[in-house]
């Protein structure tokens, strides 16, 4: 090992001995590689590829089937007002007049989220 020449302190000895070439070179190499760099091009990761664990598997599995736009969470509304708690001021209330209004247009329709037309009876088993 004492015959192997010490590459850092060569190196080192060079740079002290020439300056202006070795920052030179330095400045050379840094602006080179960040041309290079900005010519390249930058690739950013889609969301799929940020999600770790199942909500990584879930936003894989939407992108794999091409939905880019899931379903958001939905949020129902409910004013206090449309259920009688305040009646001293019912011309505030946008859905004050929402429950009479649904029985009416609601009379005689089939029950929410069945799948059949109008005119069909649901089966007697229940599905």
């Amino acid at each position: 090992m004492a015959g192997l020449p010490n590459i850092a302190a060569t190196l080192g000895g060079w740079s002290a001995r020439h300056r202006l070439v070795a920052i030179s070179g330095w400045l050379v190499l840094v602006i080179g590689l960040t041309l290079l760099g900005s010519a390249v091009g930058q690739v950013t990761m889609t969301a799929a590829e940020y999600g770790t664990g199942e909500s990584g598997r879930a936003m894989w599995v939407l992108a794999d089937a091409g939905i880019k736009n899931p379903a958001a969470e939905l949020v129902m509304v409910h004013g206090a007002a449309a259920m009688g708690a305040f009646p001293a001021r019912p011309a505030l209330s946008p859905f004050a007049a929402l429950p009479a209004h649904a029985a009416a247009k609601g009379a005689g329709s089939p029950p929410m989220g069945y799948p059949r037309s109008s005119g069909e009876a649901p089966p007697s088993d229940g599905r």
